[in-house]
């Protein structure tokens, strides 16, 4: 099974690649979807020391609301999907904020196209996460 954000990239990468793998569906989750960046989306921020881009991305949606709502995702699809292996089709700073949150330490960057494997225990929800890459 496939699952991924709503926005044009995800979705688009999601058909191509699952049709290669067999799958047969893409299911779209809202809640997979990029960080929303507020007045500096869509902006061109090449050029930009750290410090400003940190600071037009921080008007956006915050660190922890992406994180509540990439949690909650990968909780709801791993309860109504457990015995299912699944592909999630989502967004750098998404999976970068759920990792940095999850390893209690800066995950520097997702590269695009990047796959990144992970057992079920890698989200529990509430209580202790253990982080089980293979």
């Amino acid at each position: 099974m496939a699952f991924s954000s709503t926005l044009g990239r995800a979705s688009e990468t999601a058909r191509v690649i699952s049709t290669r793998l067999g799958v047969d569906a893409v299911a779209e989750v809202p809640a997979l979807v990029e960080r929303g960046y507020g007045s500096a989306e869509g902006a061109n921020i090449t050029g930009f020391d750290e410090v400003t881009k940190r600071s037009l991305m921080e008007g956006g949606e915050s660190v922890k609301s992406v994180v509540s709502r990439g949690t909650a995702a990968f909780d709801w699809l791993k309860s109504v999907y457990p015995e299912l292996r699944i592909v999630i089709f989502s967004h750098g700073t998404l999976i970068r904020l759920l990792f940095s949150d999850l390893y209690g330490k800066e995950h520097l960057r997702v590269a695009n196209a990047e796959v990144t494997e992970f057992g079920v225990n890698l989200i529990q929800g509430a209580g202790v996460r253990v982080p089980q890459l293979h």
